[in-house]
Formats: structure tokens, sequence, C-alpha cells
């Protein structure tokens, strides 16, 4: 069972607006408008939104293929010279210097082996395919944005750490070189304090340096521009509902879009096949065509004239052209039903292996918490043994060394924790939900 540690709570975002990105920002930004401009700028996503129109128009296509056409052609022929004859001493022309034809052609296939319904079918269900990997980008998109979200709350915190680790080896300088004045401290105390200042203002700069590093970070994942000022809102924290690892499969298995996009694909080669199969069965056409001529026509020619066509076909033989493609449509139904298998088999590993990390976060952030409360008595005790007059600078350095570090190793452990909760949402495909809740 998840132990129910605080985590933080993002509500699922389900659609996609596509708008020109906005680099004003009102406040300070909070992950869930973190994860609506990613939605807005991710290039992915927009990406995935031009195959699913794409899905549609090919749909479009393949119900065209079962309607009427109708088309007009238009003809112009003129000869080198009219025909002409003679009938009882009168010259008739049978045929004149130039012909200016029309027709109006109109066909309708009859579907009636079903061979176009299928691939219709097909189309329909590829717009679900296109639409279940939108899903899958947006998960991904999700996590990316989480992480990155918390890689600059953790390098805040850090410098927060740094700043609160500055502030007391200056104010220990301060009192060290006070009483070297006073002759009670030798000039070697004041330069052991002196360099743990220029190692805590290092660590600041770093800590500022990596502030700066990871603001450019979030910045590219929510697709804006890299130099776009940024501040961000520490959200508030809740505790999830408990769920057994078991439970989180199977949550993955109902909600991971990778796995349904393969089961829809299965489905599209299912009609595929099926199309190929009735390549071999009579397939029927009716086509009418109304010719008209103006102008004059040649003797016995009349202006207009309509005819009507029904067409079967019966294919006899075509040299195993059919089972070949009947075969090879079979083959990419089990080639996708073993992508699937092993799709499946990957997400399960990847569930538990983010389970487990985020269990060994939880229980690192709770040592780090008592590690930090051990290094704060200790850090507060050699303190006031060296005010006392009985404890040496060396002392009382090593004990605020040993408190920066208890920090940092909390302020590393909480965030790691709240990168493996993203890891397991991405994970199961679904945010989990709050202590409380059903």
């Amino acid at each position: 069972m998840i132990a129910p540690i605080p985590v933080l709570f993002t509500a699922p975002i389900k659609a996609v607006i596509f708008r020109l990105p906005s680099e004003v920002q009102s406040g300070p930004l909070s992950l869930t408008d973190a994860l609506r401009i990613a939605e807005e700028n991710a290039f992915a996503l927009k990406i995935s939104a031009t195959q699913i129109e794409k899905a549609r128009q090919q749909a479009a296509q393949a119900r065209g293929q079962l309607g009427p056409r109708l088309t007009a052609e238009g003809t112009y022929t003129r000869f080198d010279k009219a025909l002409t004859a003679n009938f009882g001493g009168a010259s008739i022309t049978t045929r004149p210097i130039d012909n200016k034809d029309a027709k109006l052609n109109f066909s309708m296939p009859l579907d009636i082996a079903g061979v176009t319904g299928k691939a219709v079918r097909a189309a329909q269900l590829n717009i679900a395919v296109q639409e279940a990997n939108l899903e899958a980008a947006r998960n991904d998109l999700h996590q990316n944005v989480k992480r990155a979200f918390f890689g600059v709350l953790q390098s805040q915190a850090a410098i927060t750490v740094s700043e609160e680790a500055l502030a007391r080896a200056k104010d220990r300088l301060k009192n060290v070189r006070a009483e070297m004045v006073a002759g009670t401290r030798a000039k070697v105390d004041v330069i052991r304090i002196e360099t743990t200042v220029a190692q805590a203002e290092a660590d600041l700069t770093v800590a500022q340096n990596q502030l700066k590093l990871a603001k450019s970070s979030l910045n590219n994942v929510l697709g804006r521009a890299i130099e776009a000022p940024l501040e961000i809102s520490n959200p508030a924290f809740w505790r999830p509902a408990p769920m057994s690892e078991e439970d989180l499969f199977k949550t993955a298995k109902e909600s991971r879009p990778e796995l349904k996009a393969v089961a829809l694909q299965q489905e599209v080669l299912a009609f595929v096949r099926l199309a190929e199969e009735r390549g071999g069965v009579p397939s029927l056409n009716f086509s009418a065509v109304h010719s008209r001529t103006f102008g004059s026509t040649g003797f016995g020619s009349s202006t207009a004239s309509t005819t009507g066509v029904v067409a079967l076909s019966i294919p006899i033989w075509d040299s195993g052209i059919t089972r070949a493609r009947v075969k090879a449509a079979r083959q990419d139904e089990e080639q996708v039903k073993l992508q699937g298998e092993q799709l499946t088999l990957a997400i399960s590993l990847q569930v538990r292996q983010a389970y487990a990390n985020l269990m060994n976060a939880a229980a690192r952030r709770t040592l780090a918490e008592q590690q930090v409360k051990l290094a704060e008595e200790s850090y507060r005790l050699t303190t006031v043994k060296f005010e006392a007059g009985e404890g040496i600078p060396l002392e009382v350095a090593d004990a605020g060394t040993q408190l920066t570090q208890a920090k940092t190793l909390l302020v590393n452990a909480q965030y790691d924790y709240l990168r493996a909760i993203a890891d397991l949402e991405h994970a199961i495909g679904k945010e989990l939900q709050p202590e409380g809740t059903r």
C-alpha cells in the first residue's frame, strides 16, 4: 500500500487548445497553469493533432469510394476536310469537318462483397488510433512538465538552504572577529570561519546558476522562449489514496493510451485483412453516359444518346496475388499482437519500478527529516559550547556543514518524492487521487 506521504495534486488536463504562446506572466505560475501552457505550445501535441486530421480525411476518402461519381467531358475534333457522299445525285455530308461533343458520365460502385466497407471501417478506427497517440503524447508531456517544475522548486529551496548557511557563517565570523580584537580568539580561528564563508558564498552562486538552468529547462518544456521571465508558486500538498501495486498495474492497463492505440491498431488490421480476403470475389458497377453533339452531324447520326451499363467482374485467376496479400495482412496482425504483449510487459515493469522508487523516496524523505532535526540540535549545542568558550571554531564549522548537508538532503528527498509521484502517474496513465476520495 502507498504510505500516506504528502504529494502534489494536479487536476488532469483533458483538452488541447492551440494558440500563440504568451510571454507575459501575471503572478506566480502554478503547476496547473504550466500544464495548460505546455499543452498550448507543445509541438508533439500539434503534430499529433495533424495526424488526427489526416486520418479523418483518409476516412472521408474511403467513404467516398462507396458514393456515386459524376464527371463531365467535352471534346472538339477537327478533320482536314469534310466527307460527303452522293445519293441520287444529291451530295450528303457523312462527316462534318469538325465535331463538338459533350458527355456526362455517372458511375456507382455496388459493394456487394463488402470490400470497400471494410476499408471504410479500418479508416474510421485509424482516427481513434491517432487520438490515442495524442493522449500518449499528452501523458509524456505532463511528466516532463512536472519534473521540470519540481526542478525549479528544488533549485529555489537549495538557494534558501545556501543563504541560511551563508548567514550562519557570516554571523560566526562577526563574533569571532570581535573576540579576536578582544584578544580571546586566535587569528587562525578567524581564517577558518572566513574559509567557511567563502565556501558558503560559492555554494550559493552554484545554487543560483542551477536555478537559472532549471528555469530555462522549464521554459523549454513549456514551449516558451528560454530567456522568458519565470516565477512559479509552491503548491499545496495532500495525501494520496492508498493503492496496491496490482491495483496500479490494473489501472495502467485500463488507462495507458499506448495500450489503447495497439488494441485499436489490431482492429484496423483485422478489417484490412478481411478486405484482402474478399479480393477474389465478384464486383459490380453501374454506369450511365449521356452524350450530346453540338453543331452539324453526319448522315444518320443523332445529336444525343444515353446508355447504361451494369458490369459484373468475376476474378478467376490472379496468379496467387490475393492469397499472398492475405498472408501478408495476417503477419501485420501478428506483429502488432506481439508488440502489444511486449508493451504490456514493459508497462508492468515501468509501474513496478515507479512504485518502488516512490516507496524508496518516501523512506528517504522520512529519514532526511530526522537527520535535519538531529543536525539542528547538534549545531545548537555546539554553538552554545563555543560561545561558552569550551569549543573550537572547527567544531562549529563542522556542525554547520552537517546541518547544511542535512537540509540539502531533505530538499533533494522532498523533490525526488514529487518526481516519483509524477513518474508513477505517467506509468499508470492517470492522476493519483487524494486520500478520502473514491
